[in-house]
C-alpha cells in the first residue's frame, strides 16, 4: 500500500512539473510574447520621453532600450541603464519622424522577453488645452499619446497667457473675479488675485516684462507676474477681451463699442479701429494680427451668418475676407500666407486652408465640432479643439493627420507654446 501511494505521489508531482506553465520572462519557452511594466511613449518639444515600471520580484541588471526609425529595417539598441531609473529621454531624434520602441531587462544569464512596441513622433512647441468638462488645463504629447500635466481650475479657465520662461502661467476665472499665477510642471498656485471685475483675457509684454490682462467689465491691465499687483493702463475700452499681439503694438476687442482698439506697447493708445467713432463690426468673435503686413483678421458670427474682415491698419480699410452660414473658428500663418478656417458642412465640419487671397488651397472634413484653430509658429502644423467628439487633433501643415488625443472631458481652447 506504501509503494502504491509513492507511485501516485510521483505521477502527480512528475505531471504537475511537465504542465507548469513556463511564467518566468527569462524563460525562452514562456509562451507569452512580450511583457508589461507599463511603458509609456511620448513627444513632448522636440524630445520622445519613455516611462515605465520597475517590475517587482524580478532580478535583473539593467534595462535596455532599443528604437526603430521610420525608414530603418530593424531595432537597434540606444541604451542601456541602470535597475533604478525609470525614465528616459531620447534627444537625438528628428522633427516629424515616426520611432518605435521597446524594453527588455537584462537578467544575470539572460535577456528577457520584450514589452509591447510602442510608437511616437515629436517636433517643436508644448500643446497645451483647455477642458471644459473637468476644468483643467492639460499638457498633451506632440504626438496625442497622451496627458502629461494636469493644473485643477477654481472653476472653467477663461484663457491663459504663458510667461517666456515657460515655468509659469497666468489663469483667468472671470465668472469669479479671480486671476492666478500658477507652476506648470506642478499645477502649485503662486499668487492670486479677486481684485479684478471680469479679468478675461492676457498676454505677456516682453517689453514691460509684465502680464497684460482685459476685464470684459471695463479697461486693461499691468500686471506683476509673481505678485499680480497691478496698475491700470486705460479704462476706455469699454467691454475689453480679447488682446492679441501685433509686432510691437496690441490690439484689444471692445465689445462695448463693436470695435477695436490699437495700442503702443507702453500703453499708448493708437487708434479706433475702424477709425470712424461712428463705424462698428457686430458680433465680434475672434481676433488674429497679421504684423508682417499689418493688418488684423476678424470674425464676425450671427445665426446662419458668419464672416470675417481684413482690416488694413495704415489704410483704415476694412474688406470681406470669407463669408459662409457658420465658422468656428479660425487662425492666421503669417509666415506661410494662410488662413485655416473651421466652417460648417451639411454633415459636419471641415477645416479649410485658405490662401491670403481667400483661394482654397486644401482641406480636410469629419471634424464634429471644431472650436478652436492653433497654428504652431515653429512649424506650421495646426491642432485643433472638438468637444463634441472629445478629442484634440493634431495635423500637418499639408493636413496629414499626425494624431488624435482621446480625452475623457471636452477641450475647448487650444494653445502652443
Amino acid at each position: 500500500m506504501k509503494h502504491l501511494l509513492a507511485f501516485f505521489l510521483v505521477v502527480a508531482l512528475f505531471g504537475y512539473c511537465r504542465e507548469r506553465p513556463h511564467d518566468n520572462i527569462f524563460d525562452p519557452n514562456n509562451p507569452a510574447r512580450t511583457m508589461d511594466i507599463g511603458l509609456r511613449v511620448g513627444g513632448l518639444d522636440s524630445t520622445i520621453v519613455l516611462d515605465w515600471n520597475r517590475p517587482r520580484d524580478v532580478d535583473f541588471l539593467s534595462y535596455l532600450i532599443y528604437r526603430q526609425q521610420e525608414g530603418e529595417r530593424s531595432f537597434r539598441r540606444i541604451a542601456q541603464l541602470p535597475v533604478s531609473q525609470t525614465r528616459y529621454v531620447d534627444s537625438l531624434i528628428l522633427a516629424d519622424v515616426t520611432y518605435r520602441y521597446y524594453l527588455t531587462l537584462q537578467g544575470r544569464e539572460k535577456e528577457s522577453l520584450p514589452t509591447e512596441v510602442k510608437s511616437s513622433i515629436t517636433g517643436p512647441g508644448h500643446i497645451w488645452m483647455i477642458d471644459g468638462y473637468f476644468f483643467e488645463v492639460q499638457q498633451i504629447s506632440y504626438d496625442m499619446n497622451q496627458l502629461n500635466k494636469r493644473i485643477f481650475g477654481i472653476w472653467l479657465p477663461e484663457n491663459i497667457a504663458f510667461h517666456p520662461g515657460g515655468k509659469t502661467a497666468l489663469i483667468t476665472y472671470p465668472l469669479f473675479n479671480y486671476v492666478q499665477i500658477v507652476l506648470l510642471d506642478t499645477g502649485e498656485e503662486l499668487a492670486f488675485s479677486n481684485d479684478f471685475h471680469r479679468p478675461y483675457d492676457a498676454l505677456f509684454n516682453t517689453v514691460s516684462g509684465r502680464y497684460w490682462l482685459t476685464d470684459s467689465s471695463g479697461g486693461f491691465y499691468s500686471v506683476d507676474p509673481r505678485t499680480l499687483e497691478f496698475e491700470t493702463l486705460s479704462t476706455v475700452p469699454r467691454k475689453a477681451t480679447q488682446i492679441r499681439p501685433m509686432g510691437d503694438r496690441f490690439v484689444i476687442t471692445d465689445k462695448g463699442i463693436r470695435g477695436l482698439w490699437l495700442f503702443s506697447a507702453t500703453g499708448e493708445m493708437l487708434q479706433r479701429i475702424p477709425k470712424a467713432p461712428d463705424a462698428f463690426i457686430e458680433d465680434i468673435l475672434t481676433v488674429r494680427t497679421d504684423s508682417l503686413r499689418n493688418r488684423i483678421y476678424i470674425l464676425s458670427r450671427r445665426p446662419g451668418n458668419s464672416k470675417i474682415y481684413r482690416y488694413d491698419v495704415a489704410g483704415d480699410s476694412l474688406s470681406l475676407f470669407f463669408a459662409d452660414s457658420l465658422i468656428n473658428a479660425f487662425d492666421l500663418d503669417p509666415v506661410r500666407q494662410t488662413v485655416w478656417v473651421a466652417r460648417a458642412t451639411p454633415g459636419s465640419f471641415e477645416i479649410l486652408k485658405l490662401s491670403l487671397n481667400g483661394q482654397r488651397l486644401d482641406s480636410v472634413s469629419g471634424i464634429n465640432w471644431p472650436v478652436d484653430i492653433a497654428v504652431n509658429r515653429y512649424n506650421h502644423h495646426i491642432v485643433v479643439a472638438d468637444p463634441k467628439s472629445r478629442e484634440l487633433i493634431h495635423f500637418k501643415e499639408d493636413l496629414q493627420e499626425i494624431g488624435r488625443f482621446k480625452s475623457n472631458g471636452e477641450p475647448v481652447k487650444v494653445y502652443i507654446e
